[in-house]
C-alpha cells in the first residue's frame, strides 16, 4: 500500500538500520583484529621451522580460497572488468598484498611481535606528519582524531604500561 505522499515505500532498510559488521567501521574493525593475529601465527610457524615464504604462501592461500566466493558473486556479469584490469590486479595481489606480507613476517621473524607491530602501525601516522609538514596544511579534525586513536591502540597492544 502506498505511503500517504503517495509515494511507494521502499523495501530497503535504511543504513542506520544495518548491522554493525555491515557498516564500514564493523568491517574495519574486524580486519584489523583478524590482523592483529598475524603476528603470532607467523611467529608460531617461523619458530617451528617454516619459512616467511611458506608462511605468507599459507595465508594467501586461506585467504583467496575464503574470498573466492564473494568474488564470484560480485563479478557475475561483471567478467570483462576482470579481463581489463587483470594487470592492476595482478600487481596489486604481489605488490600491495604478498609482498607486505612477506616484509612483515621477516620483520616478525627478526624483531619481538610489538617491534614489528610498532613500526606498522606508526606508519601511517608518520605519513600524517610527513604531509603535515610537506604542506604546511594542518590535517583535518578527523584525521587528527584517527592518529591519536591509532596512538592509543597501538600503547594498548604494546601494552607499554604493562611489566
Amino acid at each position: 500500500m502506498p505511503a500517504a505522499n503517495n509515494q511507494p515505500r521502499s523495501r530497503v532498510a535504511p543504513a542506520a538500520g544495518r548491522g554493525f559488521l555491515a557498516s564500514g567501521l564493523g568491517v574495519a574493525l574486524f580486519s584489523s583484529a583478524v590482523f592483529g593475529t598475524s603476528g603470532s601465527f607467523a611467529k608460531a610457524l617461523l619458530e617451528t621451522g617454516w619459512s616467511t615464504g611458506a608462511a605468507v604462501t599459507l595465508r594467501l592461500t586461506g585467504a583467496a580460497l575464503i574470498l573466492a566466493i564473494p568474488a564470484v558473486l560480485a563479478l557475475r556479469g561483471r567478467w570483462h572488468q576482470l579481463r581489463d584490469n587483470w594487470l592492476t590486479i595482478l600487481l596489486f595481489g604481489l605488490i600491495g598484498v604478498a609482498a607486505c606480507q612477506l616484509f612483515y613476517f621477516n620483520a616478525v621473524a627478526r624483531l619481538s611481535v610489538g617491534v614489528a607491530l610498532l613500526l606498522e602501525y606508526l606508519a601511517p601516522v608518520l605519513i600524517v606528519l610527513w604531509l603535515w609538514a610537506a604542506s604546511r596544511k594542518r590535517p583535518r579534525a578527523l584525521t587528527l582524531g584517527g592518529t591519536l586513536l591509532s596512538l592509543a591502540g597501538l600503547v594498548l597492544v604494546l601494552d607499554l604500561t604493562g611489566a
